[in-house]
């Protein structure tokens, strides 16, 4: 008897001692969040780059418990720091235009894959190592005329320099690791990517958001309409304030959903709010690299007609549009996160209302005025 009561005390002492722990934690974690809230909001994009921010977090993720915590605050800051993904496109796309044309043959795509990874789209970013602006460029060897925060300035030399190095390695890869470390390594000129985690992480990263730009498509032919976009908004049926992680694409029910990029389907199921949703992953990973995945999400479908595990092709259709979960009406919720980090769908798909997928999955191409006068085309502004 006893030996029992011990036995039951020692257990007891044992979760009392578990529960004093967590409560400890909890109040430490509850402490110092608002100094990591702080710090994300005053450093932010203008002084520590996210590449470099992803890579140290990386690194540390299995060693440093709270280092998730302060990813969640670094997710968070960039969540809404990225949420004008779509006004900034526009003020940046004539300069980009142009300096494609000049040093890259006329791969925009390109452009913006590496601005992406560079400053999130900020003009006013600074690395700790002291790169500048959209295309961080480094300030030594720049003329003093040059102003580098100025985004026409930054972005033309920042294209310059990586066509150079393009045409330099012949391989992307190599020209996006020189352009991150610089040409002189031995490992680049031997055809290796460094051995620098900010460098692994970063060509990746890149490949990922190139091959957004240039070969993301619009999952439903039916419409260009968007009832709902990116960002913070008063949630349709708990009517309370929640950010929006993807864009609602209204459409009829039953409508085609197409693959708007290929990958594995990695869920196929009913998952919660999302209703019947549709989830597919393409990883981007070059030897000496880590790896950065896609995934893109297609959420409140009435018919899933894709299977866990099956590599899908874009411009398949996938499922279709319906009104499952926590939903009003039908339409098509598409959301994308590069990494661990979401963006803004139609910062991507802008500019691609005029392709159109056919019923045997082929690319049609369509005149502008043929899209307006086809489909509905609306923005809302996001409140």
């Amino acid at each position: 008897m006893e030996q029992q009561q011990k036995e039951q005390g020692t257990e007891r002492g044992g979760k009392s001692m578990w529960k004093s722990v967590a409560k400890a934690t909890w109040k430490f974690t509850k402490k110092i969040s608002p100094i990591l809230i702080v710090a994300a909001v005053v450093n932010g994009p203008n002084v520590v780059r996210k590449t470099h921010l992803d890579a140290k977090l990386n690194s540390w993720v299995n060693m440093v418990p709270l280092v998730e915590n302060f990813k969640y605050v670094r997710d968070l800051f960039y969540r809404y720091a990225s949420s004008d993904l779509l006004e900034k496109k526009k003020l940046y796309e004539d300069f980009v235009i142009e300096s494609a044309k000049k040093h890259l043959g006329g791969d925009e795509a390109l452009v913006w894959a590496v601005m992406m990874a560079e400053s999130e789209m900020h003009e006013r970013c600074v690395s700790p190592k002291g790169a500048i602006g959209l295309m961080q460029l480094m300030p030594y060897g720049a003329r003093a005329d040059w102003d580098l925060f100025d985004p026409k300035t930054n972005i033309e030399e920042g294209t310059r320099e990586l066509g150079g190095y393009i045409r330099k390695f012949k391989k992307l890869d190599l020209a996006l690791s020189a352009y991150n470390a610089g040409p002189d390594r031995n490992s680049i000129k031997n055809g290796k990517i460094p051995q620098i985690i900010e460098t692994q992480y970063y060509v990746p990263r890149v490949l990922a958001y190139y091959d957004l730009f240039k070969n993301m498509l619009w999952p439903v032919s039916t419409t260009r309409e968007i009832n709902s976009g990116y960002g913070m908004r008063i949630h349709p049926i708990w009517h309370v304030k929640r950010f929006h992680y993807g864009i609602d694409i209204d459409a009829n029910y039953g409508d085609a959903i197409h693959a708007a990029l290929d990958g594995n389907v990695i869920c196929a199921n009913w998952i919660g709010g999302s209703g019947f949703r549709v989830d597919i992953e393409k990883v981007y990973e070059v030897p000496g690299s880590k790896a950065i995945r896609i995934v893109v999400s297609y959420s409140h479908l009435s018919n899933i007609m894709a299977q866990k595990g099956k590599y899908i092709t874009r411009g398949k259709i996938i499922g279709r549009v319906g009104s499952t979960g926590e939903s009003t009406g039908p339409h098509l919720d598409l959301k994308v996160t590069v990494g661990s980090i979401y963006m803004d769908s139609l910062f991507v798909l802008d500019g691609k209302q005029n392709l159109f997928i056919k019923t045997d999955g082929s690319i049609e191409k369509k005149d502008v005025a043929e899209v307006v006068v086809g489909a509905k085309i609306k923005r809302l502004d996001v409140q």
